[in-house]
């Protein structure tokens, strides 16, 4: 049967380029042992990547599309996976799978049918004026675009199935595991107090959490979505940037160690020509050093030693660190005595003396090694852009609460000034009525 499918599902077990052994016409699959039939629908097993019959796992062909993973029955006594089902589309009628976890609709499509149809059915009277007279409400105006992030329900979202819907969404198992989902979602997307936000906000091993979070974060209160003030928000996106800084660091000090191990990778490919080869006639040797497969934590600890980072860089060649244990090197690394390595042969040698040829555990070591170092370098280098779009977002949100709050504070102090104001008025005005008072009085006692 062909290995490579797809999909799990299928209508037959043919490649999609519709040619086939003779062998596979004549084999048999599934538990009933039948051959291939063009017009039985089947189904491929994750795990053991063999064919079953739908009639035969008592699946429909509008179950297959919800099928998430599939494991055979002779798998599940030997794995603890299980199949597992998406959710269905929640337009009446839709056999497709729903795109969680943002949405209970397989496309925009049905949701703007689902709620067109519901509000069709809503007796509602419609005014001419109800737009403008909306427009012209001061709350509307004054209204700022709504700020928050996806929250779901205490239930994960996933609306309760009728007990008549149950046949339509299939076996009980793609409930519960729709469920375990749609909860895990829950919680990474669950929002918080303010408080509560920002006590987490401390700890610097919890900033690439933080710098996740989405810039105007919201919390929740009852049904609806309460902004964070403006000085939280700034604390926010303070520590947002750092977070982001921090990461850059990072990926900036991975980014020299990779140019100091692609350096390393050229020394030890110039220095091929020079190595003896192989006894007994077997031709030259493989050459690989062992130090191109240490790890970033070993290789940085090898290269601040001795200052042996810079010297890899001049511009004349230097000689790699002999291999033996001589000089005080241990297998190339200071302090790490032979045979506490892994990687290096009980000899103690770190470069490959195998005649190439005969040597499949470093089989075209040059080639894969230069592809590995570049699709490295690229994936670091399209981080770094990303982190950087990142950053210009958050610096321009920074600059926002910035200005918000100084908005703010003017707004403040303009209060504060028309309320004294209106105390001094109303002190002058007491006066003036107690100076009246004391005429009339005095006038009256003549």
């Amino acid at each position: 049967m062909p290995k490579d499918a797809a999909a799990s599902t299928s209508a037959n077990p043919i490649p999609p380029d519709g040619h086939h052994d003779e062998d596979d016409e004549d084999g048999v699959y599934c538990v009933c042992r039948r051959p291939y039939d063009e017009n039985d629908s089947m189904i491929l097993c994750d795990r053991c990547e063999q064919w079953y019959h739908y009639s035969c796992m008592d699946i429909t062909e509008e179950q297959s599309l919800l099928i998430d993973r599939f494991i055979c029955p002779v798998c599940v006594p030997l794995t603890s996976d299980r199949t597992t089902w998406s959710p269905k589309c929640r337009r009446d009628g839709c056999p497709q799978p729903a795109a969680a976890p943002l949405s209970r609709y397989c496309s925009e499509r049905c949701g703007v049918l689902t709620i067109s149809e519901r509000m069709a059915k809503c007796k509602i009277l419609k005014s001419s004026n109800a737009l403008a007279r909306l427009e012209a409400d001061q709350n509307v105006k004054l209204a700022r675009k709504p700020q928050g992030s996806v929250v779901w329900g205490p239930d994960g979202g996933q609306e309760q199935p009728q007990p008549n819907a149950a046949a339509a969404r299939g076996p009980t198992e793609m409930d519960e595991e729709t469920s375990q989902r749609a909860q895990r979602w829950h919680r990474t997307f669950e929002a918080v107090q303010t408080s509560k936000l920002l006590a987490s906000l401390g700890p610097s091993d919890r900033w690439s959490t933080v710098a996740s979070l989405p810039i105007k974060t919201a919390a929740t209160t009852g049904g609806g979505t309460l902004a964070l003030p403006s000085q939280a928000q700034l604390k926010t996106v303070q520590i947002q940037l750092a977070a982001l800084e921090a990461t850059k660091a990072r990926l900036k000090t991975h980014l020299d160690l990779l140019d100091a191990r692609q350096r390393l990778f050229q020394l030890v490919s110039e220095s091929l020509s020079s190595l003896s080869p192989a006894p007994d006639g077997g031709g030259p040797k493989c050459g690989f050093d062992r130090i191109l497969a240490w790890d970033d934590e070993r290789l940085s600890h090898w290269l601040d030693a001795e200052h042996r980072r810079d010297a890899i860089f001049d511009a004349v060649a230097p000689t790699l660190p002999s291999s033996s244990t001589s000089n005080g090197i241990t297998n190339g690394v200071h302090g790490v005595p032979d045979g506490k390595d892994d990687d290096d042969d009980d000899k103690g040698e770190r470069r490959c003396s195998v005649p190439k040829r005969k040597c499949k555990r470093h089989w075209d070591w040059q080639n894969t090694k230069e592809v590995e170092i570049d699709v490295e370098r690229s994936l670091l280098l399209q981080r770094l852009g990303r982190l950087e779009d990142s950053r210009a977002d958050v610096e321009s949100a920074l600059v926002e609460a910035q200005q918000r709050i100084k908005v703010e504070a003017e707004a403040e102090r303009e209060r504060e000034d028309r309320r004294r104001r209106w105390l001094q008025a109303r002190d002058e005005a007491v006066a003036r009525e107690m100076a009246e008072e004391g005429k009339r009085r005095r006038a009256v006692g003549r």
